[in-house]
């Protein structure tokens, strides 16, 4: 095969695929704002609250999850101070996500607690993935000494108690509870695009070996 027929056979093999990339473009992040991509919410009560799985589904017409109380959970040394625990998007410093602790009164979160725990601890645990009512979304994340950490998403559920113990020098949850976070990961168009960039620039590289 000579020079010229192997270039054009290259050139059609590395134009189909950049076709492929470009439709895998369009259709994975459709395919990951329908049913696959969520944000989720497990809490393990502990034997002392209901446990609760609250999922967010991402989507046409899904709302993001504003402040939202997931339910309760029997934390340690609730109140002093409150704990914040920022989900991060993957290579980035980015908050997309925010777990926290409130101090809203709701009598399912403020019972005496056993294990001399007593009235007025904070186990409400509440989520935020909107922007609008929650400043900390779509900004740098800082981390804070044992109160505030930045955490990066996997995708996966992450399971946030060994924060919550730092937070509350090592004391954790009671009975065994645990809280968990599914953030969901939006794939990256820029790395489709980057690597259709490259099969082009490669194609001309070839042309201008050959050809010159």
């Amino acid at each position: 095969m000579n020079n010229r027929k192997w270039y054009f056979e290259m050139s059609k093999l590395m134009g189909t695929a950049v076709i492929a990339i470009a439709a895998l473009w369009i259709v994975l992040p459709a395919a990951h704002a329908g049913s696959v991509s969520s944000d989720e919410v497990v809490i393990n009560g502990g034997g002392i609250y209901p446990n609760s799985d609250v999922v967010f589904p991402e989507g046409p017409g899904a709302s993001e999850a504003s402040n939202v109380l997931i339910g309760g959970a029997p934390i340690f040394g609730g109140l002093h101070p409150a704990f914040n625990i920022y989900l991060t998007e993957p290579g980035t410093n980015i908050v997309s996500d925010h777990l926290f602790n409130g101090l809203t009164g709701v009598a399912a979160c403020f019972a005496a607690q056993p294990n001399n725990q007593g009235p007025g601890t904070s186990d409400c645990i509440y989520f935020s993935s909107d922007p609008s009512t929650d400043a900390s979304i779509g900004a740098p994340c800082t981390a804070v000494g044992t109160t505030s950490f930045c955490i990066p998403e996997t995708g996966t559920l992450q399971d946030m108690t060994p924060f919550i113990t730092i937070w509350n020098g090592g004391s954790g949850i009671f009975g065994g509870g645990s809280i968990k976070v599914q953030s969901d990961v939006v794939p990256e168009p820029s790395t489709i695009i980057m690597l259709g960039t490259g099969l082009l620039g490669l194609s001309g590289s070839l042309k201008r070996k050959f050809f010159s």
